[in-house]
């Protein structure tokens, strides 16, 4: 088949080949781990250095990873890629993830991954509307589409996330659980406020009412003071007034009893005189009982007495009960023995003289009540 002349030959392509064949799958076996056979060893892998780097996309320390299953949208208004990246953030939180290799995109490694308390990072991205179901992704998996398809319909019933319009309001309270959250908030607060407004509205009315009733009873107090002191005013000038009558009657009165006092105590003398004729022997005489004073001031206010207090009010009854503005009279006659003259006249000079300290003890009461006005 071949010529001896060009076996030589043919070895040296041989060989040539054969080392070249060699060198490729030497280089192949070597350049494999990065490729396929990685792959295989890393189907599953765990990461502690885990941080989200916006959308599904989390950097760790061997691989870049991007969520399987679901797509955040790049909406470059709305920041959803940096509400996505907060959220993994708080459900990884410098924790480890456990990862699922389901492709290879270069060096992405599209993965399901699970934070330590076992929740799937790309389902709690559907919940809160960050992300929808890549349908394409999911088909073959039943399972988990199941799953990943009932969190995305919660997002878009609750119009979470992307799923919110504007235009269309799930405003029905009356289906409380299905209501959006932020609505939920709202609705408390609506409640809140509903339910406070009656209170606070009953509580200013009370505070007014309150206020008001305080406003009459200071006001009625103030007047009740003002009437009062208006009656302790008119009562003191009444009582000084009283106590002036009674002061310059006394004074008349008891300027009456000295009067009367020196005229029957010179009668009485002149009786007693035994180197003398008593005139009433030479013509007879007339004596009156007792003096006759004034009384008009106590007739007048006798219902006012209290007002000067009731040791005064005692004494000047007890005064004015002996005083009479036209006493009886007695006549001595010539023929009146001495001894019953003598007799009839001190008895009513003692009488008389029983005025003074009552009258003087009366005036230096009504003395001190009329300076005190």
């Amino acid at each position: 088949m071949f010529s001896s002349h060009n076996r030589p030959n043919f070895f040296k392509k041989a060989k040539k080949y054969t080392f070249f064949a060699l060198f490729i799958a030497f280089s192949a076996l070597l350049l494999a781990p990065s490729g396929k056979i990685y792959a295989q060893q890393a189907d599953q892998f765990s990461a502690s250095s885990a941080l989200p780097t916006g959308g599904a996309m989390i950097k760790t320390s061997r691989v870049l990873v991007k969520l399987w299953g679901i797509t955040v949208p790049n909406y470059s208004d709305n920041g959803i890629h940096i509400r996505a990246r907060a959220l993994l953030d708080r459900a990884i939180s410098g924790g480890q993830i456990a990862c699922r290799v389901f492709e290879w995109k270069g060096n992405i490694a599209v993965s399901q991954c699970r934070n330590t308390a076992e929740q799937d990072l790309a389902v709690l991205l559907l919940n809160q509307g960050l992300a929808y179901v890549d349908r394409e992704a999911v088909y073959d998996q039943p399972s988990l589409r199941q799953a990943y398809t009932e969190a995305e319909g919660t997002a878009m019933a609750l119009q979470k996330g992307v799923w919110f319009d504007a235009t269309v309001s799930a405003v029905n309270f009356l289906d409380f659980e299905n209501l959006r959250p932020d609505l939920k908030n709202n609705l408390f607060l609506l409640v809140a406020l509903v339910s406070a407004v009656p209170l606070v509205g009953l509580i200013i009315i009370a505070f007014i009412m309150f206020s008001g009733f305080g406003r009459l009873i200071h006001m009625q107090k103030r007047q009740i003071a003002k009437v009062g002191k208006n009656e302790k005013d008119m009562k003191d000038r009444e009582k000084y007034v009283l106590a002036s009558s009674f002061d310059g009657e006394l004074q008349a009165n008891k300027s009456k009893v000295e009067a009367f006092l020196t005229i029957y105590r010179e009668l009485l003398k002149d009786i007693r005189n035994p180197n003398k004729t008593p005139k009433y022997k030479q013509t007879g005489d007339i004596i009156h009982d007792k003096p006759s004073l004034m009384r008009m001031v106590y007739d007048a206010n006798i219902d006012k007495l209290s007002l000067l207090g009731p040791s005064m009010a005692k004494l000047l009854t007890e005064l004015y009960t002996e005083i009479e503005t036209s006493p009886s009279y007695q006549t001595l006659d010539p023929d009146v023995p001495l001894e019953e003259a003598e007799r009839r006249v001190e008895a009513i000079v003692i009488q008389a003289e029983k005025y003074v300290p009552i009258i003087d003890k009366l005036l230096t009461g009504l003395n001190v009540v009329t300076r005190n006005q």
